[in-house]
């Protein structure tokens, strides 16, 4: 009896198991294993859940060097607008072949025969430098003045023709400064007659050239010592005629301490300016 019940048991316990294992294909009947796929077979085995599927990327493929290169688009640089440069005319170049302006030439006045130029009659310079008679050397206010001056015989004889009854010093100076712009003239136009002389040897020509043009720079500032007169300007007046003194030497160093054929004018005009700065001091003297 003991026998049959064990036998019985085991038979139960049997079934129950294979019931348990073996699960039937109706999908209708509830699985014991709710997360387990219904294809599982063996209870015993650990269920294993499915792998995520990774998302395979195709590899970027290696530019081939046959392939070509896809152009990279180029931006254009942006260009700033340039300041307009004023475009001047070029001078034109005056051509050698365009027939030149005719320069108008003015007659030379003639030269005395047999010598050098020599002041003539209508210079200031009358006598050779001494008084004439009543050419101011009895006028006792010039007298005066001109005894205050370097040379004196030179101004008695360019002034005392020129001076009337006043003798007050800037009347003097007035008179003494036209006197010396009438003498520069005269002695450059003998330079210009001297330096286009026939025969003159060009080793003279040259230096009384440049005495031509210091005798024009003397009758520059004997006129604007003028013009500083009536405003009693002294200052201006000294230096103007301070230059003028310059420009007479400039004259004769042209020289090269050969003898001037220039002699006589240059010494004259630089006793005149020498005489005028005399009469400038004596006019910024306090009266006695």
């Amino acid at each position: 009896m003991k026998s049959k019940l064990i036998i019985l048991s085991f038979t139960l316990f049997f079934f129950n198991s294979g019931n348990a294992i073996c699960v039937p294909r109706n999908r209708s009947v509830p699985s014991p294993f709710p997360h387990t796929p219904p294809n599982l077979i063996p209870v015993s085995s650990t269920p294993s859940l499915p792998k995520a599927p990774t998302p395979s990327l195709p590899a970027p493929k290696a530019p081939s060097s046959s392939s070509p290169k896809a152009p990279v688009p180029s931006l254009p640089a942006p260009s700033l607008p340039k300041a307009p440069t004023p475009s001047l005319p070029a001078p034109k170049a005056p051509s050698s072949s365009s027939p030149k302006a005719p320069v108008p030439s003015l007659p030379a006045p003639s030269l005395p025969k047999g010598g050098n130029p020599q002041p003539g009659k209508g210079s200031p310079l009358l006598g050779g430098g001494k008084p004439l008679p009543g050419g101011g050397g009895d006028n006792p206010g010039l007298k005066k003045i001109c005894n205050s001056t370097d040379y004196p015989d030179v101004c008695l004889s360019t002034l005392g023709l020129l001076v009337g009854p006043a003798t007050d010093p800037p009347t003097v100076l007035g008179v003494a400064i036209k006197a010396g712009l009438d003498f520069a003239k005269t002695a450059k136009d003998a330079a210009q007659q001297l330096a286009t002389k026939p025969g003159t040897p060009p080793d003279e020509a040259s230096p009384i050239k440049d005495c031509t043009d210091n005798y024009d720079d003397v009758l520059y500032n004997f006129q604007k010592a003028a013009d500083a007169l009536p405003q009693k300007d002294i200052g201006t007046m000294n230096t103007m005629l301070s230059a003028a003194l310059t420009d007479v030497e400039d004259c004769n160093d042209a020289f090269e301490g050969r003898v001037s054929s220039l002699a006589t004018f240059s010494d004259t005009l630089m006793k005149m300016a020498s005489n005028c700065l005399a009469i400038v001091d004596v006019m910024n003297k306090p009266p006695v």
